[in-house]
């Protein structure tokens, strides 16, 4: 089922239909909470709103749950945060 609605998921931000991938999303962080695919979704969608601090959250999400160590992935974040003034945060993924 996940599966399937993230397909589905791609298939409305290829079209960008934003308010259904934000739907598809919710929903399937409502059956798995920590399905970094769907936050991956609500970091693509608040990109192209132009809400950085809401796309940067959740990529600090996705990067927390994917536990992961890769720098490009942190400095991106750094300088996101950066970007929009959020210099705590931006301090935070640069250690």
């Amino acid at each position: 089922m996940i599966k399937n609605l993230i397909n589905e998921g791609n298939i409305f931000f290829i079209d960008q239909d934003f308010p259904e991938v934000e739907r598809v999303a919710k929903r399937i962080l409502s059956i798995e909470p920590t399905n970094t695919e769907a936050i991956g979704f609500l970091q693509l969608v608040n990109d192209e709103r132009k809400d950085f601090k809401k796309a940067a959250d959740f990529l600090f999400l996705k990067t927390k749950l994917q536990k992961c160590k890769d720098s490009q992935t942190w400095l991106e974040l750094v300088e996101r945060y950066f970007e929009i003034g959020d210099f705590e945060s931006a301090d935070y993924c640069a250690r």
